[in-house]
């Protein structure tokens, strides 16, 4: 396969394209670009994305003539068309050449350092106030970028709600660009404001005057209290007649899926939202995010249902099979696979393909499931796999005794994805 080349292309202004990011435009055979850039592109073979579900087609033909170079803003590394293009393109067959990002580019004009900073994207995802909130109270500097309906103001406004009107937000519009605006103020001020959709924000921890000790307000949670983070028994859950991960279980499931702040988890089949909604409650504040994808319309509303009962604006829900939904969403560092219909062997090849150290668990209910998990985490080279078969019994009264009635026993097949060999 002739090669895909995934281009930087700053915040915008020409002067911030990289020479091997030019150069890699002229040379190419083919050139796709956001709308943005395509008039700095000297290649005469280009056209603009377009629908972005057809843009891997599109340059699947292209490639099959010559090369072909991909334009994207900012830095392709960051929250950018790179995962949705190596997840369509063989590794081997993909080159990408980084960009100047515009969050680097505005805490450059800041005058501040990044080591402790978080970032979050309101580009076609849910995004609350709470999460931004969170990590700005323990002293991190946060970013953002902005959309038209996510902008600098949004942010003020959100902050002076909770108490918080005094934080210091910096807001930057068309960055790089000759009509550049950069404003820095209290929260309370700039919630008054007006800003381009082409907008980043900016809200600066405690060192900018924060008060100490003071602490944002989380969905369901009084001021002064800390978030409750244990774990929740099945009532906690609306449930109706959708099957459900029994708590032992998904305790146990959590437990092995080892989550760490900031990772971004998939939830295949998931039901009534029961794992999901956990890990999204664990990762909440931490900028991780669960993606809950289901196929069944009636459990579909009982995910927004729980998702909506607990606050869980890092909670995504996709309707829709798996191998449908899975293409476009963010790479994971975590997957449980609770229903598979009968995909799972694409669905864990796929993941396969997506890169090294996945954490991946399947939960196998029949003999059927079981042997085709396990001979597919042997074929696709899992690594560290593992098998824990998990029945639970309760208590149920006999008279004036009582005995253990049992449940099916279900096989949690657990790895990690390796190198991606031939069979994969």
């Amino acid at each position: 396969m002739n090669q895909l080349v995934i281009i930087g292309g700053g915040p915008g202004n020409e002067k911030y394209i990289l020479p091997a990011a030019s150069e890699a435009m002229e040379t190419a055979d083919f050139v796709f670009a956001d709308r943005r850039f395509i008039d700095q592109v000297t290649n005469p073979n280009k056209d603009i994305f377009g629908s972005l579900s057809q843009l891997p087609q599109r340059i699947r033909e292209k490639l099959a003539q010559g090369s072909v170079a991909v334009v994207v803003s900012g830095d392709p590394l960051f929250y950018s068309l790179t995962r949705l293009l190596k997840a369509n393109f063989p590794e081997e067959s993909v080159t990408i050449i980084p960009g100047i990002g515009s969050l680097g580019y505005f805490a450059a004009k800041c005058q501040r350092t990044v080591e402790q900073a978080v970032y979050f994207s309101a580009h076609g995802r849910d995004l609350s106030v709470d999460t931004i909130c969170s990590a700005a109270m323990d002293g991190k500097d946060v970013y953002l970028l902005c959309d038209k309906d996510h902008d600098p103001a949004w942010v003020a406004r959100g902050l002076v709600e909770k108490g918080l009107g005094h934080m210091t937000v910096a807001a930057g519009s068309t960055l790089s660009y000759p009509d550049e605006r950069i404003v820095t103020a209290p929260a309370a001020k700039v919630a008054k404001m007006t800003f381009d959709p082409l907008s980043v924000a900016a809200v600066f921890g405690r060192e900018s005057g924060d008060k100490e000790g003071t602490q944002p307000v989380l969905p369901g949670q009084r001021t002064g209290q800390k978030p409750e983070r244990s774990l929740l028994c099945d009532d906690a859950f609306i449930r109706d007649q959708t099957p459900m991960t029994r708590e032992e279980v998904r305790w146990i499931i959590l437990g092995k899926l080892g989550l760490m702040p900031g990772d971004t988890v998939w939830d295949i089949g998931a039901g009534t939202g029961s794992v999901s909604v956990e890990c999204a409650r664990f990762l909440q504040g931490s900028g991780g995010q669960v993606y809950s994808v289901e196929r069944s319309l009636r459990a579909v509303a009982l995910l927004k249902k729980n998702r909506e009962k607990f606050g869980l604006d890092n909670m995504h829900i996709l309707e829709g099979d798996a191998m449908e939904q899975i293409p476009s969403l963010p790479v994971p560092q975590k997957v449980f696979i609770g229903g598979s219909g009968r995909e799972l062997k694409d669905i864990l090849a796929f993941i396969c393909r997506l890169g090294r150290n996945i954490k991946v668990i399947t939960a196998c209910v029949t003999m059927e499931t079981q042997s085709e998990a396990l001979n597919a985490y042997a074929r696709l080279g899992f690594c560290d796999v593992d098998m824990v078969q998990v029945q639970i019994s309760r208590a149920k009264p006999l008279g004036s005794y009582h005995i253990l009635e049992s449940g099916h026993p279900i096989l949690l097949c657990m790895g990690r994805t390796g190198e991606p060999n031939e069979q994969n």
